[in-house]
């Protein structure tokens, strides 16, 4: 015998006459039991239990079966069934979720002691910027093993078209649907994240442009409150302290170092830029906003980094100044920019 339930009207909620709803089983003597899953969705009014047979023979021949949805209405029963609201599904993507299990796996096994502040912050739905502090080598990774563990929200982030050049790394950051952006024309890039933020993803930038081998926030670019104002969406600051200690420039991490390191974060209170905001005052003030978090993040990090090489010059670390850390970029830079000269002739 199979049970059927139905609202009091004998209205099927999405068209028909009959549902199968609630769980249900019924069991009769001498007959076998079904038992039936509901499709959930909607809300049963004033229910009424009809029995049919499952076999198309009525157990009881000599019996009439009562006629089905004969329940009496009711004055609730005579509205129309309540749907309930359903989150939307978001699209599979294989590669980033291998790409989330591996860095879940990795930072898993490096026994990382992570501290989260402010992750309400990241809206559940819509577009959204995360300009991050830049003081390692792998913000990117930690920053996404966060917020899918907090939101389940994926990021996409901009990376240098070099990246994406690369043969096994490329492949990999197309697939998890990162945007290519090409330095000396970044005009695509910037329309693309753009299209990105307005179709409900949360990009995350680097609005510093490079490692900060002081392990302060160095001045900004505007490309994070352009990118936010243009698209109608907030932008977000991000600090993360720690994270330098797994990797980061100009300091080779023996790898027994990066056991059990703590790393902290901290989301802070969303920008809204208009877009006839003035940029350069509305990235002044991120700057100030992402400095801010880190200086509480240092101040509550839970291991004394006096003497360490990871700790800025004016809490008592071994890291250079500000000034030291743009003299010794911009010769580097230099450096580069003589080597491709000295190749393209």
């Amino acid at each position: 015998m199979r049970s059927l339930i139905a609202d009091g009207a004998g209205n099927h909620p999405f068209g028909g006459r009959a549902i199968i709803a609630a769980s249900a089983s019924v069991r009769i003597a001498g007959h076998r039991t079904r038992t039936l899953s509901a499709q959930s969705g909607f809300r049963a009014a004033e229910t009424t239990e009809v029995r049919v047979p499952v076999g198309g023979r009525h157990p009881h021949p000599g019996r009439r079966t009562p006629a089905p949805f004969r329940a009496a209405r009711s004055p609730q029963s005579a509205a129309a069934p309540t749907l309930s609201p359903m989150k939307p599904r978001r699209a599979s993507e294989p590669i980033y979720s291998t790409a989330i299990v591996a860095g879940r796996a990795l930072f898993g096994g490096l026994r990382l002691k992570r501290s989260v502040t402010g992750a309400d912050n990241i809206p559940a739905t819509g577009g959204a910027v995360l300009a991050m502090t830049h003081f390692g080598y792998l913000e990117f990774a930690l920053v996404e093993w966060v917020t899918w563990l907090t939101t389940r929200r994926r990021v996409r982030f901009l990376a240098k078209q070099s990246v994406f050049d690369k043969p096994v790394v490329g492949w990999l950051m197309r697939g998890m649907r990162h945007i290519a952006v090409d330095m000396k024309a970044g005009a695509a890039a910037y329309a693309a994240a753009v299209q990105a933020l307005r179709d409900g993803e949360i990009i995350g930038v680097f609005p510093e442009a490079g490692v900060s081998a002081s392990f302060r926030v160095r001045d900004l670019k505007t490309g994070a409150v352009r990118l936010a104002a243009e698209a109608s969406v907030p932008v977000i600051p991000v600090a993360v302290w720690g994270g330098q200690r797994l990797m980061t420039k100009r300091h080779r991490v023996r790898f027994g170092e990066r056991f059990g390191v703590p790393v902290s974060f901290a989301f802070g209170t969303p920008l809204h830029p208009e877009p006839t905001a003035d940029v350069h005052a509305a990235t002044n003030e991120l700057r100030q906003r992402m400095q801010q978090l880190v200086d509480g993040l240092q101040r509550d990090y839970p291991v004394d980094g006096t003497g360490q090489w990871w700790q800025p010059r004016h809490l008592g670390g071994t890291a250079p100044t500000p000034a030291e850390a743009a003299a010794a970029d911009a010769a580097r830079e230099a450096a580069r920019e003589a080597k491709r000269e000295a190749s393209a002739n």
